[in-house]
């Protein structure tokens, strides 16, 4: 969850990086995962688990462009609209993840219960505590 510890000269945290993508409300990020299977399903294409997990360290229109081009999905794609898929239907399903995003995460949501006990340390003025959520 917290992926860098900056440390002062006198060995004290100074500043703490994470990158909450998922993790603090969803471990290994599962969430993500079940927008994308949705997002393809509402085009009438179903991916696997393994498919929608697969693209890993990637931003998330990315992770769509990459798996509309996976043979088995793009002839899936083909059969389905009659056409190969376009920039502007992966535009179009970034913004449905988007717009679903909050309420798959309710719904797959995995409650960390250390996390708020880890975060108070960096509640004191004496630390600087920064985040990004890896979700582009």
């Amino acid at each position: 969850m917290i992926n860098t510890i900056i440390k002062n000269n006198s060995s004290l945290w100074k500043e703490a990086i994470s990158n909450s993508d998922g993790t603090i409300s969803s471990y290994g990020s599962v969430a993500e995962t079940f927008i994308l299977i949705e997002v393809f399903r509402q085009k009438g294409i179903d991916i696997t688990l393994e498919e929608a997990q697969n693209p890993k360290e990637l931003n998330t229109i990315d992770t769509i462009r990459i798996l509309t081009n996976y043979p088995r999905i793009a002839e899936e794609w083909l059969d389905e609209s009659g056409r190969t898929c376009n920039e502007a239907d992966i535009e179009e399903m970034f913004n449905n993840f988007i717009s679903l995003q909050l309420s798959v995460i309710k719904e797959h949501a995995i409650a960390i219960s250390e996390l708020t006990e880890k975060l108070n340390v960096f509640q004191s003025p004496a630390y600087e505590a920064r985040t990004i959520t890896g979700y582009n």
